[in-house]
Parts: C-alpha cells; sequence; structure tokens
C-alpha cells in the first residue's frame, strides 16, 4: 500500500504527468489482487489441516 500512496503524491505533486503513472497504477492493482488470492488460498489451505 504505500507504493500506491507514493504513486498518489507524485500525481498530486504533478512530478510526472499522469499518463506516466497510469500503467504503474494497473500494474500495483493487478498485483495487489494476486496478492489478496495467494493470501486467501493459503489462509483456507492452512485452515483444511
Amino acid at each position: 500500500m504505500k507504493t500506491m500512496f507514493w504513486l498518489e503524491l507524485i500525481n498530486e505533486a504533478n512530478i510526472f504527468p499522469a499518463e506516466k503513472t497510469e500503467s504503474l497504477y494497473d500494474e500495483l492493482n493487478e498485483l495487489l489482487s494476486i496478492f489478496m488470492k495467494a493470501r486467501k488460498n493459503t489462509k483456507q489451505s492452512l485452515n483444511k489441516k
């Protein structure tokens, strides 16, 4: 989540144009989805034991 904070800060400070950070937001969201799914699956797997 720190990465999202920094991306938002960069956008709000107009350090880079929003077009340059847009793909980073997309990639961040994809990675967060993967990690959340992995965590959910791991918890389910551990609860079955």
